[in-house]
């Protein structure tokens, strides 16, 4: 069998991207995820796709999305190593293909910002599938992508107390990924069925719609409760993707995240 080496792969160009992305329109929906990554590479830089890259094999327009980490150091190095498949998550994908008037109207206790990259940890550790990332690379989609957060006042006593500057506190959150799909979507759950989750997913969504992205989610195929509340969002079944993790069988998933 060849190695990747052998046939060519390597490291897209920033010049490249408007080309690659124009021809993976043309395969839309099914191109979605990968069509979503080229574009947030086009409009925020390849950089910000850290420690990802997007690699092409020559002459194919085939595009792979991969992580390059420190125990993957070379392209040319994963031909020659063999791999463990971890569980495989079979999820749908949600789109919304126009900006939306639906912006709910939040509480008053609550204000939207978006996420600073102090609130890493926090998205991070409440993130189901977090064995799939570093608070690390999380920190850094939020310097570099967008993102929503809802946080609840910090109570008042009086003009001019110290109470009124006491520190907000972040209660609900969804963030842009380096896929391009929106997801760590969150609320703290003493303060759920208020709407915040909804209105901070249409208010990403219309802000990725307004910068030319596509806006779309990625559900867990047995979660009814998001289908149904992103269909009542408006957002539109696309298809079906399948995420994995392909490991070195000499080391761990923990040893992958360290």
């Amino acid at each position: 069998m060849a190695t990747l080496g052998e046939v060519g792969l390597r490291q897209v160009r920033k010049d490249e991207l408007d080309a690659l992305k124009q021809r993976l329109a043309r395969h839309l929906p099914h191109s979605l995820v990968v069509y979503s990554a080229v574009s947030s590479a086009a409009r925020y830089g390849l950089h910000s796709l850290r420690p990802a890259s997007i690699i092409c094999p020559r002459p194919s327009c085939l595009t792979v999305i991969a992580p390059i980490t420190s125990g993957l150091q070379s392209l040319s190095s994963w031909g020659r190593r063999r791999v463990t498949l971890q569980t495989p998550h079979i999820g749908h994908l949600y789109q919304l293909k126009a900006p939306s008037i639906l912006n709910a109207e939040l509480p008053q206790m609550y204000h939207m910002t978006r996420l600073g990259e102090e609130d890493a940890s926090a998205v991070w550790k409440n993130w189901e599938f977090n064995n799939f990332n570093t608070v690390e690379s999380v920190r850094h989609d939020i310097i570099h992508f967008p993102s929503v957060g809802i946080h609840e006042h910090g109570p008042e006593d009086g003009v001019g107390s110290l109470q009124e500057e006491a520190e907000e506190i972040l209660v609900s959150w969804i963030r842009t990924t380096k896929i391009g799909w929106m997801g760590n979507t969150f609320t703290v759950p003493h303060h759920r069925r208020q709407g915040l989750a909804g209105a901070a997913t249409m208010a990403l969504a219309n802000q990725l719609l307004q910068e030319g992205l596509p806006a779309f989610v990625n559900i867990e195929e047995s979660n009814t409760a998001s289908v149904q509340l992103h269909e009542k969002l408006g957002l539109e079944r696309q298809g079906v993707v399948v995420v994995v993790q392909l490991l070195p069988t000499e080391v761990t998933n923990q040893d992958y995240l360290e």
